[in-house]
């Protein structure tokens, strides 16, 4: 699949407005110095050069600002907290509960960032397995997605073990609770020698197109007024930075669709 990420020389950069800041993710420098008073959003990776590393590095990039914005999303999540009294009950119980799916996140990223998860010893799982576990975890949450599964196709092994395959399930079924607005699908489709698995929903939200893989994957971007961590797609990028997924995402009249292609 082509790149999602938008890359920028010093020079191009210099020329940039507020608004179009939003699409870039990298800045290559080339060993220049960047000026004072050149304010640099937090969510742009700046690179000397460009090499085979360079979108890897930035797949596991959260942004300069990653630390500030968590302390930040803690405020506002606890602060008014210290009257409870004052807050409807259903309130303090969302904000419990995202509390505590916002601290696994952050854990389960601090593993995939050490590499840790990709180093056990386990066996790597097939597209079948994969795609049975969506569906166990599509049921658990509520969900009877539609299946359009090409048949001959699940006994390719994937470089992914059950934990890490098991993480991936869970953020994409985690995004229809907060942000599908009903007819759920899965698809197997097979091109040549690539293997695409693809998740897609209707939404109420309102997305472009354009750059939006690039934006979602950046931590703490929300849609809406869904009442999420933003950080499920920055694991998914986290997942991806290791080699053994690509993925990307469009939006087709009132349809989200992830695709996750593999080798």
């Amino acid at each position: 699949m082509k790149s999602p990420f938008s890359i920028l020389s010093l020079d191009d950069a210099l020329r940039q407005t507020d608004i179009e800041w939003l699409s870039v993710d990298i800045v290559v420098t080339g060993g220049k110095a960047i000026p004072d008073e050149m304010n640099i959003p937090s969510h742009i990776l700046i690179v000397d050069t460009l090499d085979e590393q360079t979108e890897r590095q930035l797949l596991r990039y959260p942004g300069k600002n990653f630390i500030a914005q968590i302390g930040h999303g803690d405020v506002n999540l606890w602060g008014p907290m210290l009257d409870y009294k004052e807050l409807p009950e259903e309130m303090v119980q969302e904000r419990i509960e995202r509390g505590i799916k916002s601290g696994k996140d952050l854990n389960i990223i601090g593993h995939l960032l050490v590499g840790d998860r990709f180093t056990e010893q386990q066996n790597f799982i097939t597209l079948e397995w994969l795609i049975v576990h969506l569906k166990t975890v599509a049921r658990r949450d509520g969900f009877s997605p539609n299946y359009d599964i090409e048949e001959g196709n699940g006994d390719q092994t994937l470089s992914l073990t059950e934990d890490v395959a098991s993480l991936l399930a869970n953020e994409i079924v985690a995004n229809w609770s907060k942000h599908s607005s009903g007819d759920e699908k899965i698809e197997l489709k097979r091109r040549d020698n690539k293997f695409f698995v693809i998740i897609s929903n209707t939404t109420n939200n309102s997305l472009q197109n354009q750059g939006l893989t690039s934006l979602i994957r950046r931590p703490f971007i929300r849609w809406g007024r869904a009442d999420t961590t933003g950080l499920g797609y920055f694991i998914i990028s986290l997942i991806s930075s290791y080699g053994a997924i690509e993925w990307t995402t469009d939006y087709e009249e009132g349809r989200f669709l992830l695709t996750l292609s593999f080798s």
